[in-house]
């Protein structure tokens, strides 16, 4: 799932206990988001606090990546992902309609400076640059995982304008979680949150953040306790069938 240099920015946002960071969410994007759960038939769709980074779980879920197999071949693991590519594909279409959404490759140079760019190329000119190379994964071909990464850009982080430090990636995946079901969740999990814990508290948490390593991709899950946040049990309290698998 992750992207090349830019997507691994210094954290810059609260840890525990600090003043939220200022941000610039999108309105139009925030009102896609109610407007395809509406289609999708998931629980309405609900503002909640910003998360504060804790460094203390980001390390215990970059240990718990590191722990996971390339490849779980488990039954659950494999309807996590199928869960995950058919409603990325269908959140994908979505989005096509209303954003320009262009590819650029390893041979290219990269097209945004930092996400505050990429955010504000979506804002002011309804436009993505979305990265189409990296590894082979598991499950995803290499179309499904670039309508990922375009999806997650605009749903997980532009909507809410979370950027892409430990802080920004930590809230963009509680933003998609409340778009999709708890099976896809479990697979979004692992591709966002447990990737970007091992980047930014992984055993090379002490470069600079555009010199660390991307995360090997594996497809497999986290423990359970991992497929969600506080803030989305509440959104999804009413609705206890899109909680867990």
């Amino acid at each position: 799932m992750i992207h090349p240099a830019i997507l691994r920015e210094e954290d810059e946002g609260p840890r525990l206990g600090a003043p939220a960071k200022r941000r610039k969410p999108n309105p139009e994007l925030k009102r896609l988001v109610k407007e395809y759960i509406e289609s999708a038939g998931l629980p309405s769709y609900e503002s909640t606090p910003e998360v504060p980074w804790d460094e203390d779980r980001c390390r215990t879920i970059a240990l718990e990546f590191e722990g996971l197999d390339w490849k779980d071949e488990s039954r659950l693991v494999e309807e996590a992902y199928r869960a995950l590519v058919q409603e990325i594909r269908a959140q994908y279409r979505f989005l096509e309609e209303r954003y320009s959404i262009e590819p650029y490759g390893d041979d290219d140079s990269v097209p945004y400076g930092d996400s505050a760019e990429m955010m504000a190329d979506v804002r002011e000119n309804r436009h993505l640059w979305v990265y189409a190379g990296g590894e082979d994964h598991a499950f995803l071909s290499r179309e499904e995982n670039f309508m990922f990464r375009a999806v997650h850009d605009l749903f997980g982080h532009a909507a809410g304008g979370f950027g892409f430090g430990p802080w920004g990636e930590e809230n963009a995946w509680v933003e998609h979680s409340k778009t999709l079901s708890a099976l896809a969740r479990a697979a979004l999990t692992t591709e966002t949150r447990a990737q970007n814990s091992w980047v930014n508290c992984g055993p090379h948490a002490d470069l600079p953040a555009k010199e660390r390593p991307y995360a090997e991709q594996k497809a497999a899950l986290l423990p359970e306790n991992r497929w969600l946040h506080p803030v989305v049990e509440k959104v999804y309290r009413g609705f206890p069938e899109f909680l867990y698998v």
